[in-house]
């Protein structure tokens, strides 16, 4: 039985951005679909349940607060990839996602994607990133805390586990 892909749900309306980030994607192992405005992500969103989501801010159709409305509303984790201020979206729905500023190298693309997949939020506009556990996925963080709690010699295993999925190392 074929493995299946985890699916990343692209909404960037440039083109030549577009293909990039798919090409990205699907290099890192992922199932990707774009769209180009908020009625075709809202459609696309009808029918689907992506496992994550890029974002830009800016649509042909506008500012896409309504589909990241429902993207945190459906626990579906996101990266919010734009060239925009993340000062001015904070306090938005936006600020609920990973911030990665445009452009950025295809390999940190795909590690905050991975990333953001697996319920971890990374802040790579501060010097140092941040690592820790999305407060919207908590049965990741419970089932994480609790497996630590009782299970302290897998402790080391779980966090090199984690190391080598951040950074895009095979297990």
């Amino acid at each position: 039985m074929a493995e299946m892909l985890p699916v990343a749900l692209v909404l960037e309306d440039e083109p030549l951005i577009w293909m990039d980030i798919e090409h990205t994607l699907r290099s890192a192992g992922f199932a990707v679909f774009t769209v180009m405005s908020r009625t075709d992500a809202k459609g696309w969103l009808e029918r689907n349940k992506p496992d994550v989501a890029i974002v830009d801010i800016l649509l042909r159709d506008g500012n896409c607060s309504d589909t990241v409305l429902r993207l945190v509303g459906s626990s579906i984790p996101f990266v919010v990839y734009s060239g925009e201020q993340q000062a001015r979206y904070a306090g938005t729905a936006f600020a609920r996602g990973t911030w990665l500023g445009k452009p950025a190298e295809p390999l940190e693309l795909a590690r905050a994607v991975r990333a953001a997949a697996y319920g971890y939020r990374v802040n790579y506009n501060e010097e140092v990133a941040s690592r820790s556990l999305c407060s919207n996925y908590p049965s990741v963080r419970d089932r994480l805390v609790a497996s630590l709690a009782t299970f302290p010699m897998a402790a080391a295993a779980i966090k090199i586990r984690l190391q080598r999925l951040l950074t895009g190392v095979a297990p």
